[in-house]
């Protein structure tokens, strides 16, 4: 499976100019102007910056996929019949089995489970040996500066958590023709979502954390068993916005003062 973007189009535009051209034969050539040969595969390489091998085997695959056509079995319905079934209000729903039955019989699709994964802890993996021994360098040096002791050292994070996804892994359906792209993933109409704001200072010591929704899940949210201090936002987005983290940062310095070994 050809991943290059670049060699993907090069081969598109490959196959273009070579149909173009097969047209223009398979019709007949008017007047005494010869036509403009195919895009070769070099002079593919030269305009989109991509080795020949790459573009040779994209158009390959691209040309073994249209010659297999559309994969799966034979639909039972047209369009027509399928979409006078949906406008019926009296249809029966489908059964508990639907999905996985469709999911066969369309083998231009697959099911995979992809992790979410942060943007800044990427970038930290993929950083080199001296950014981090400068990173803890200048970490020292603020330290030694304000003389702050472990009690005094908090981190602080806020994460998105939709409920009933087992760490962070969400089972979706990606299309063979655009494995090349980024996949599409729909948030599960069935998954409440919500953000948390949690912190911890150097010695172990935990903030209660903060619960952001969009709609608060229950009636009895507030009688919910937990610790005193835990608290429950809301928000028109279900995300933190300027208002709740000025009011955070007001409800930490209390806190943090009151862990703090220099209280």
């Amino acid at each position: 499976m050809i991943d290059d973007i670049n060699a993907l189009r090069a081969a598109r535009a490959v196959i273009q100019s070579r149909d173009a051209v097969a047209a223009l034969h398979s019709r007949g050539r008017t007047g005494k102007a010869k036509p403009s040969p195919p895009l070769s595969l070099r002079a593919a390489e030269t305009k989109f910056r991509v080795s020949k091998s790459h573009i040779g085997r994209a158009v390959q695959q691209l040309l073994g996929q249209r010659d297999r056509g559309p994969s799966g079995r034979k639909p039972l319905l047209n369009d027509n019949k399928d979409d006078a079934l949906r406008r019926d209000p009296d249809a029966m729903p489908p059964s508990d089995s639907w999905y996985k039955r469709w999911i066969e019989a369309h083998g231009e699709l697959r099911k995979t489970i992809i992790k979410a994964i942060e943007k800044a802890r990427r970038a930290v993996e993929a950083s080199s040996i001296e950014n981090i021994v400068s990173f803890f360098l200048r970490l020292r040096e603020i330290i030694q500066d304000y003389n702050l002791g472990a009690s005094d050292i908090w981190n602080e994070d806020e994460c998105g958590i939709r409920i009933g996804s087992l760490r962070e892994r969400v089972s979706v359906v990606i299309m063979r023709a655009t494995r090349h792209n980024r996949p599409q993933v729909t948030d599960p109409g069935d998954r409440e979502s919500c953000t948390l704001i949690g912190a911890a200072n150097a010695i172990g010591d935990v903030m209660s954390p903060w619960l952001i929704f969009k709609t608060f899940p229950t009636e009895s949210w507030a009688s919910i068993d937990g610790p005193e201090e835990l608290r429950f936002v809301r928000t028109d987005t279900g995300f933190s916005n300027a208002e709740v983290t000025l009011e955070w940062v007001h409800h930490f310095n209390k806190v943090s003062w009151v862990m703090s070994s220099k209280a």
